[in-house]
């Protein structure tokens, strides 16, 4: 069984799901891990077309925020599946697993439908909630983790979290919630640019 180095940083990185429309996604993503590697490092998936479907026929259809953040991280753990299978990388709905394996695919929902006191609406989407989860991961084992968000495009400011919020990179509760190690970016429409320290 795979066991990290106790000094080695862990990874979350957040695939953003509009990558997932863009046929070079795949290629992209593979590229981007390989020229960063680490001990250990697990992927979270945005909710993509579907997600963003879901807000846009929100008022329509008539249903409200929470119900919507669900079907949104229903959406999440769907693509999880997808980039699990295309890229043949194992899924699993705990840390525990995760750790046991250098690189894997979380599905997020089973600790969202565990947790107490989260947001459940469009202020804390798929970014958040990575940003939730790899503080998670931090407090878990007690060892720094990295959190990367995968994009498609550059923040205006690299460096300043509010300013991500503010023009919409990521959504309003990241700030609050990215308490890792170190967050940083990539625009993974340019894999060969090395994430922003």
């Amino acid at each position: 069984m795979f066991q990290p180095d106790p000094a080695t940083t862990h990874r979350v990185a957040k695939l953003g799901g509009s990558l997932l429309r863009w046929d070079g996604w795949q290629n992209a993503l593979r590229i981007w891990l390989d020229a960063h590697p680490i001990g250990c490092a697990i992927l979270i998936t945005g909710g993509g077309a579907e997600a963003d479907e879901v807000r846009a026929r929100q008022h329509e259809a008539g249903f409200g925020d929470e119900e919507a953040h669900w079907l949104a991280v229903d959406a999440m753990t769907r693509n999880a599946n997808l980039v699990s299978e295309r890229l043949a990388i194992p899924l699993f709905r705990s840390w525990e697993d995760c750790a046991a394996v250098r690189l894997s695919v979380l599905d997020v929902q089973p600790y969202l439908r565990r947790a107490d006191g989260l947001p459940a609406d469009w202020t804390f989407t798929s970014d958040s909630i990575a940003a939730w989860l790899a503080t998670e991961w931090q407090r878990h084992l007690a060892q720094s983790v990295q959190l990367v968000m995968l994009k498609s495009r550059d923040p205006k400011e690299p460096r300043d979290l509010a300013s991500w919020a503010a023009n919409a990179y990521v959504d309003a509760m990241f700030p609050r919630f990215a308490h890792c190690a170190s967050v940083t970016w990539a625009n993974l429409r340019h894999p060969n640019i090395p994430a922003e320290e």
